[in-house]
């Protein structure tokens, strides 16, 4: 009997927005029967090896992956690596700029959020923060802490969401940028939840710049959605990938197990980060 094999490409820890630490994610995938993870933060890698030491001993495949926030028109545009060099001195140069760029938008929401009357103490937001990665999804959990609203969603809807009035961009990369950077670190790239973003006009550009694939499954996808991208990974010659984008119970809309992505996807990334290696391409 053959074993059917699948995979998590889309997933998040304590070390960007996530609620589980790296080896506690690995931890779950394994007894959920996954056989392939990826670890991929937002704009870190700092979660990476401790994945990968418990992949070790759970005798599953870890893929050292990342999510680059990039700015497109004013809208928050991701691009999936996977199968980066996680030491690459470009790569962890950039994600060094970006974090800093995110430590300021950071400030600049917490003033905007207070001459909407939301009174925040910085530093205390700051201490809730932690060691993670600043971004809208803390900012969104420390306000319901707070008791401003009673759930991640609402603030999304309400202020922070890419329409809200507290809204900035991280407008450090465009999405070239972040595929040039994946790509020179031995990476594949792959453009994020593009039901969410709505930029299919961005898709010739992308290719031209060289991006490798498009995340079709991914919880927030209708069957048509993940139809409708499935095309266009066939118009482009595009990897497919997937995943849940889990980052915890706080968002039990994206939970770990909703998408199983078929081993096929796998290695077939597998195989263009080959050619990359071999050739050059």
């Amino acid at each position: 009997m053959v074993m059917t094999r699948f995979a998590d490409l889309h997933l998040h820890t304590t070390r960007s927005d996530g609620y589980f630490s790296p080896s506690e994610l690995v931890s779950k995938g394994a007894r959920l029967g996954f056989s392939t993870l990826a670890i991929t933060d937002h704009d870190t890698v700092g979660g990476i090896e401790e994945a990968s030491r418990e992949a070790t001993r759970h005798e599953i495949e870890l893929i050292p992956g990342i999510e680059i926030s990039t700015n497109y028109g004013g809208k928050s545009v991701h691009i999936l690596g996977y199968m980066i060099n996680i030491q690459n001195a470009v790569l962890l140069k950039t994600l060094s700029g970006i974090i800093d760029k995110r430590i300021e938008r950071l400030e600049n929401m917490v003033h905007r959020l207070a001459d909407l009357g939301y009174p925040l103490d910085i530093s205390d937001v700051f201490s809730f923060i932690g060691n993670r990665v600043p971004g809208r999804a803390l900012l969104a959990r420390y306000l319901v802490k707070a008791g401003y609203y009673k759930s991640v969603g609402e603030v999304f809807e309400n202020i922070l969401g890419d329409s809200g009035e507290v809204y900035e961009p991280v407008s450090v990369l465009n999405p070239e940028n972040a595929i040039e950077i994946i790509n020179g670190a031995g990476g594949i790239s792959s453009i994020a939840h593009p039901g969410n973003t709505r930029v299919d006009e961005i898709f010739p550009r992308l290719v031209e710049a060289g991006l490798d694939g498009v995340e079709a499954y991914n919880p927030i996808h209708t069957k048509p959605v993940v139809s409708h991208y499935l095309k266009i990974a066939q118009k482009y010659d595009l990897l497919v990938t997937g995943g849940s984008d889990y980052h915890g119970p706080q968002c039990p809309a994206r939970n770990i197990g909703q998408i199983k992505l078929d081993y096929t996807h796998v290695e077939r990334i597998k195989e263009r980060a080959a050619c990359f290696e071999v050739f050059g391409w």
